[in-house]
């Protein structure tokens, strides 16, 4: 067991690396089912119609699906065979998505609106944050029907994604509405201290948000498009603020 858990920390000291050399890190990709049993629908940012269909399965059906699920986590190596899902090793990279969804640190929330008000997918960030309240690494999810995507990313790098993503809409979208990153502070289940970094929809014919603004308690700092890191710099301030927060700890 000892041999087993300096694997997996070793193995989670390496994926820190090359997130932080840059590199946007697979994690696993995860199914509705995989999330249910896993999460037990007590995950930040689960999807309330998901876990209601699973509740609403029938006992012989359910347990069924769950056995299923473990045996998928088992045979793509991304836990240690057990009984049921209360039993399970997870591998570090397993690891990371339940400690990210389950005790994430802060949470990127975008909130982006098509023609006609239609809401638009978005990319989903969890903060994995030290005990001192320094923002490690962020867990990015990538949700395509019933199939979830994670990455792990330097801080750097995840606003950056995000921030690409926003404009990204903006100029494919046509969208008149501006793009809202918001940073929740998540802590035993609620959601604290608010903060949003917005991208303007560029002018006609533009390739880029015509602005972006900050906006963290009582302040407001406007950036225009002549600054174009400028978002991805106040988002990456905003998720350090969530982190710093101060709030009890379980640990």
């Amino acid at each position: 067991m000892t041999s087993d858990l300096a694997a997996r920390t070793a193995a989670a000291t390496d994926l820190l690396a090359r997130a932080d050399g840059d590199e946007a890190v697979p994690l696993v990709v995860l199914t509705d089912d995989e999330e249910c049993v896993l999460g037990q629908g007590t995950w930040a940012l689960s999807d309330a119609g998901t876990w209601r269909r699973w509740c609403g399965l029938g006992e012989a059906d359910r347990d069924a699906r769950s056995s299923a699920a473990v045996s998928a986590l088992v045979a793509r190596g991304l836990a240690v065979s057990a009984a049921d899902a209360d039993g399970l090793v997870s591998t570090a990279a397993l690891g990371f998505v339940q400690a990210a969804r389950s005790r994430p640190g802060f949470l990127v929330t975008p909130l982006a609106v098509g023609p006609g008000d239609r809401p638009l997918p978005a990319p989903l960030a969890y903060g994995v944050v030290e005990d001192f309240r320094r923002v490690r690494a962020v867990v990015l999810e990538l949700r395509d029907g019933d199939s979830h995507d994670y990455r792990l990313l330097s801080p750097a790098r995840a606003a950056g994604a995000l921030t690409r993503w926003a404009t990204e809409v903006l100029v494919s979208e046509g969208t008149a509405s501006p793009v809202v990153l918001e940073v929740l502070r998540h802590r035993a289940g609620e959601e604290l201290e608010a903060a949003a970094v917005t991208l303007q929809p560029p002018e006609e014919g533009g390739t880029r948000p015509a602005g972006s603004t900050l906006f963290f308690g009582g302040r407001r700092e406007p950036h225009d498009a002549e600054d174009p890191g400028a978002a991805a710099w106040q988002l990456e301030e905003l998720m350090e603020q969530a982190a710093d927060l101060p709030g009890d700890r379980d640990d």
